[in-house]
């Protein structure tokens, strides 16, 4: 089956692509492994050989790519024009297509014009325009109660009305202001008249007053001597009552402060406070021995208190000389361990500092020079 295949011009080229690189491989190899031509110099031919075949290169590229975008601009055009022509018949085409829907395809001749017309509201007419409108059913919802639509006329007809009310008033008003003048003339008639009869009735009553005076003087007096020897009976009655009253309050048993009448009835051990005079001696004794009881008692409480705080004053005394002990103990610890550790440096320095004068007096003594390095990179490669 090998036999059979044909070879192209691409296998042609890689193949004679492939022969040169090998033949560049030997004449280089024969270079390099001359001695004299490795040593004394470069193989000047050699290099006016890549020259040559480098400009070939780039000439063959240049005029690759000189085609390559001749191709390209001639596709452009081509792609140009193509999309210039495509343009004109989607032109011309939705030319069409709007003159056909222009003249056929009205948006008024379709059958849902009447819901999608935008002057459809200010075509049809309004629901109603009166409650006498024919169109006007009863489940309609057009027509309510209390709907006011003589509403203009209404307003009309109350701005008539309240004009005549208010000419109404100020007639009313200048007849009350009339009125009220005649009144207040009639009043001040009167009590100019009224005036004169007081002063007349004034006179006769000062006269009057005059003789009553007298005469309630008289009695007045009848009545002093009276109500004088009253009141003196009255004041020797209250005397001797006070007496006797301050006999009876110094006798009682409030003054006198007897115990027993501050004894409740509601119980042995209840007082009346407002006949409460104070504790007996029994009292105040019991009353002081409770006190030294509960002084007792708190005073135990107190020694108790302090000997619990003691005790734990100790146990944390206790538990921080535990403390310091222990970290005097770690601090010795690490003391040590650092001493080690610090030894340790030491000896692997000691160790170090000899290795390193073994490798630099033994084993790197014959170190190289500038001429060993010189032979190196002389060549292009």
């Amino acid at each position: 089956m090998d036999k059979l295949k044909i070879a192209t011009e691409k296998d042609l080229k890689e193949a004679a692509a492939i022969e040169r690189r090998r033949m560049r491989e030997e004449d280089r190899k024969k270079r390099i492994f001359d001695p004299k031509a490795r040593t004394i110099g470069v193989d000047s031919d050699a290099l006016r050989g890549q020259i040559e075949e480098k400009r070939q290169l780039e000439a063959e590229q240049e005029e690759l790519q000189r085609r390559f975008v001749a191709e390209d601009s001639r596709c452009a055009e081509i792609v140009q024009l193509l999309e210039e022509e495509a343009k004109c018949q989607q032109r011309k085409f939705t030319e069409d297509l709007n003159d056909f829907r222009r003249r056929f395809q009205r948006r008024e001749d379709t059958r849902e014009w009447d819901l999608n017309d935008p002057w459809g509201k200010w075509k049809t007419p309004p629901a109603r325009i009166s409650d006498t409108d024919p169109r006007l059913s009863v489940s309609g919802g057009q027509r309510f109660l209390g709907e006011d639509l003589a509403l203009k006329q209404r307003r009309q007809m109350q701005m008539e009305q309240q004009r005549e009310w208010l000419q109404h008033q100020m007639a009313e008003r200048r007849r009350r202001e009339e009125d009220q003048r005649k009144a207040d003339l009639a009043m001040q008639k009167a009590i100019e008249a009224r005036d004169r009869v007081a002063i007349d009735l004034e006179r006769s009553e000062r006269s009057n007053r005059r003789k009553c005076l007298e005469e309630d003087a008289k009695i007045n007096q009848q009545l002093a001597r009276e109500r004088y020897e009253k009141d003196l009976k009255t004041r020797q009655r209250e005397y001797e009552d006070n007496l006797a009253e301050m006999c009876n309050f110094v006798t009682s048993d409030m003054l006198t402060e007897n115990p027993e009448t501050a004894k409740s009835a509601f119980g042995p051990g209840r007082k009346i406070p407002y006949m409460y005079r104070g504790m007996s001696p029994e009292e105040i004794r019991l009353y002081r021995q409770n006190q030294l009881e509960q002084i007792a008692e708190k005073k135990e409480r107190e020694r108790g208190e302090r000997m619990w705080e003691d005790q734990w004053e100790g146990l944390e005394r206790k538990f921080a000389r535990m403390s310091a002990i222990e970290e005097r103990a770690i601090n010795r610890r690490e003391r040590a361990h650092s001493t080690k550790i610090q030894q340790e440096n030491q000896t692997l320095a000691t160790e170090q500092k000899i290795q390193l004068d073994h490798l630099n007096g033994v084993v790197y003594r014959n170190s190289p020079t500038n001429e060993y390095f010189s032979q190196f990179n002389t060549t292009s490669r």
